[in-house]
């Protein structure tokens, strides 16, 4: 089976300054739809750690390496397209255009070793308006050299006036409606709750729910508590932009207080929910496990990268002289 995918380098930064790119496909309905990457998420940074001479990452397991093995990472797009450009890691040189192409060779390589799609048919590669012809001849040569078999190239904003007449068709039986397509949605952000550890008392914040996780979703998990005959627990729910363990570093969604039983021992069973609704709401619930009273919290807020993603096997063919 051949598939129609649509692939946006998008515009775009997340917080680490590192551009987002995403992949659609049209279903076997004809209804395009979000292709989630190889982890999970609808959104896959545009980012390549060099790991050795003969292997690399990109996405999120590349962008977890910020901070740690910068010297061998290569933030794509962030720099100015050109041919002449070329970076070396580990003794090898590569061009900017051979770095790209490992980047889209990835995309394409998940994407067909997934069993639910088919191969690369037709590929729509839409790139930011700002791109001048040059910078468009750039991205052709790298989706060349990774194999794409049948490529075209358009700017965002163009594509966004096509796709929106392709829309206007589909819905002309349903009459006039405000809606979104219905997509895949993702979370916009990590939702966790801080936690006081038993042995330092030291706080920190444990992510429930993570960014870019497919929503709706929700999670449980058993904590304990941490005196003998404690009466009460705070509740901290959190958000946060990036995967953060300090509570100063996150927004407070909720903080409240969760009466226990009477009585209890040490390290008594509390089980927290978290779960995230499509209308952009968290419900989250404290439990005491032994009487089942229960505290339930419904937080609207409103909506606004593990296995890591490899090409270990024929670097060579990218390095240049």
């Amino acid at each position: 089976m051949k598939d129609y995918i649509g692939i946006h380098l998008s515009s775009f930064k997340d917080q680490f300054g590192i551009y987002e790119t995403s992949i659609s496909r049209l279903n076997d309905n004809g209804i395009p739809e979000i292709v989630p990457n190889e982890d999970g998420h609808n959104i896959t940074p545009s980012v390549v750690e060099f790991i050795d001479k003969d292997s690399i990452v990109v996405g999120r397991s590349a962008q977890d390496s910020i901070g740690i093995n910068d010297e061998n990472i290569v933030r794509l797009f962030n720099d100015e397209l050109s041919e002449d450009k070329t970076y070396k890691f580990f003794g090898k040189k590569y061009s900017q255009v051979s770095i790209i192409a490992m980047f889209l060779k990835v995309l394409k390589s998940d994407y067909e070793e997934c069993e639910t799609y088919g191969e690369f048919n037709r590929v729509a590669i839409m790139v930011p308006t700002f791109y001048t012809r040059q910078d468009k001849r750039i991205i052709g040569k790298a989706a060349e050299l990774a194999g794409y078999p049948n490529f075209s190239i358009i700017h965002e904003n163009e594509l966004a006036v096509l796709g929106g007449a392709l829309y206007a068709k589909q819905t002309e039986k349903i009459g006039n409606r405000v809606e979104k397509m219905e997509l895949t949605e993702a979370a916009p952000f990590y939702v966790g709750i801080i936690i006081t550890e038993h042995e330092t008392g030291k706080q920190f914040v444990r992510n429930l729910i993570n960014k870019d996780e497919i929503i709706p979703i929700e999670v449980t998990e058993t904590f304990h508590t941490i005196f003998e005959n404690q009466t009460s627990i705070p509740i901290s729910i959190t958000q946060s932009s990036a995967d953060l363990d300090d509570p100063r570093m996150v927004n407070i969604l909720y903080q409240g207080n969760l009466v226990l039983s009477p009585g209890l021992p040490v390290k008594s069973a509390v089980d927290v929910t978290i779960g995230f609704s499509e209308d952009g709401s968290v419900a989250c619930s404290y439990k005491d496990v032994q009487t089942g009273n229960v505290k339930n919290i419904d937080l609207r807020i409103g909506q606004s990268g593990v296995v890591p993603n490899w090409i270990d096997d024929d670097l060579d063919g990218f390095e240049v002289d």
